[in-house]
């Protein structure tokens, strides 16, 4: 684990986020799932830090 993490720090390996805003879009996204619409880690992003 500790050589993943200085692999990212070290821009060796690039971290991908494939990232859905509103929790209208989680059923689109979780299909995505499946048909392999996703790159990356599939996220739905619900609301805004407080």
């Amino acid at each position: 684990m500790a050589t993943t993490c200085d692999y990212i720090r070290n821009g060796k390996i690039q971290v991908l986020e494939d990232i859905s805003d509103g929790i209208l879009s989680i059923p689109s996204a979780f299909v995505g799932l499946f048909k392999g619409d996703n790159v990356g880690k599939k996220m739905v992003k619900i609301a805004d830090e407080i």
